[in-house]
């Protein structure tokens, strides 16, 4: 995961592991992502966009190397960046929603 602050507009590029059979939950993260997007009333200035990484569903050391990247790369920027509130109550609702989406679907 990244994320980048530019003249009080965030950017936040979640990012989600998922295995070569999972494909319908990136459709549903991705829905999860558009929904909030189209939703003013959540966001004024902020864009979300959403990246996903296939690994091999053998191979679960690179799920755990990718998950080790990404939890760097948060706790990097939650402690290098000047985030505002919002923001970070902004993230936990994507993955709210993603979660809560993915339930419904299974």
């Amino acid at each position: 995961m990244s994320y980048h602050l530019w003249r009080n507009v965030c950017l936040f590029f979640p990012g989600a592991i998922f295995d070569e059979s999972a494909k319908k939950d990136e459709e549903v993260f991705r829905m999860a992502v558009a929904d909030l997007n189209q939703n003013d009333e959540i966001l004024q200035t902020e864009k979300i966009t959403c990246s996903v990484t296939f690994v091999d569903g053998n191979n679960p050391f690179q799920a755990v190397q990718e998950g080790r990247i990404s939890k760097f790369k948060i706790f990097w920027y939650c402690f290098h960046t000047q985030w505002q509130f919002h923001t970070v109550l902004l993230m936990l609702l994507v993955f709210s929603i993603f979660l809560h989406t993915w339930l419904l679907t299974d």
